[in-house]
């Protein structure tokens, strides 16, 4: 019987081989455990898809209009005495449900300073 030559580098091949498999199974099984890496876009994707899901639709607002009136009706209220709209001469309503502009700070290009007391 004829011995086949193989230089010794052909010995740790098949070494060589199962050190690469197991090198990449265990860095596959790292990634599952710890989870795949996520991008900031994926993220901020996900993000946006849950604001959108969470938006109300008009069906909710018609329904939410519906319930009050229902309700206003079941307390013998019209809809119109329940929250009056404002008009022109009309006292500012402080504490109620009407915006009140005046709380917010003056612009500053509009606002004139004396001369040399101020900025």
């Amino acid at each position: 019987m004829r011995r086949v030559f193989r230089p010794r580098s052909a010995r740790f091949v098949p070494l060589l081989v199962l050190a690469l498999v197991l090198s990449f199974a265990a860095n596959a099984w790292a990634v599952a455990e710890r989870g795949l890496p996520v991008s900031p876009y994926t993220r901020k994707a996900s993000l946006v898809h849950r604001k959108i899901e969470q938006r109300i639709t008009q069906a909710e607002r018609e329904a939410a209009a519906e319930r009050l009136k229902q309700l206003a009706a079941s307390r013998g209220l019209k809809p119109a005495d329940m929250m009056p709209m404002p008009g022109p001469g009309d006292p500012p309503d402080y504490f109620g449900m009407t915006p009140n502009w005046a709380y917010s700070p003056p612009l500053r290009k509009f606002v004139d300073g004396l001369p040399g007391l101020g900025p």
